[in-house]
């Protein structure tokens, strides 16, 4: 909504569906900021065999969670992420791409970071390498139409459309 950001529009509204135990810690800090009437909280337990999201986003964004499930979790999250986007909408996909690191240094922390959730946090979590990523995203029945690498340290966001969104379609293929 480019206007809203300017005054001539309505104001931006937003919706979250994190694990319903942060749901008050959410609806304390939209109230402390005078931002209660402009968010939509819904609780979801995201791997619940019959979890859904309200529908009609022109957005949806998925900030560094998909990396904690195997990849048949991945594409059924990803999924249903798209099922809440209205016709046209797009799908932001933000994880840390260790693979697109700008030297092998730089690399070193992210992997860490999913030794870390592999053997302390969850068992199950690993970083993707992208084309593993973009597969993901292209079991889901969306497609890629544009990567920004080098976001915040070592991340990557795919912004994504269903499959059958007629909007340009830029390169999917993974880098090398």
């Amino acid at each position: 909504m480019p206007g809203a950001t300017r005054g001539d529009g309505p104001p931006p509204r937003a919706s979250t569906e994190p694990l319903p135990g942060r749901l008050q810690d959410a609806a304390a800090t939209l109230r402390a900021a005078g931002l209660a009437g402009r968010a939509d909280l819904h609780p979801v337990g995201l791997l619940a065999p019959d979890a859904s999201l309200p529908s009609g986003y022109d957005a949806v964004w998925m900030s560094q969670f998909l990396c904690c499930f195997p990849r048949e979790d991945v594409v059924r999250l990803l999924r249903l992420a798209a099922s809440a986007l209205d016709d046209g909408g797009r799908l932001f996909v933000l994880d840390i791409s260790w693979e697109r690191q700008e030297n092998e240094v730089a690399a070193y922390c992210p992997i860490q970071t999913s030794l870390y959730f592999a053997c302390l946090a969850n068992g199950n979590s690993r970083m993707l390498r992208p084309d593993a990523m973009l597969a993901c995203i292209r079991a889901a029945g969306l497609r890629v139409e544009e990567e920004v690498d080098d976001l915040g340290t070592g991340h990557t966001l795919f912004s994504c459309r269903r499959a059958a969104d007629t909007s340009p379609l830029v390169e999917e293929e993974a880098r090398p």
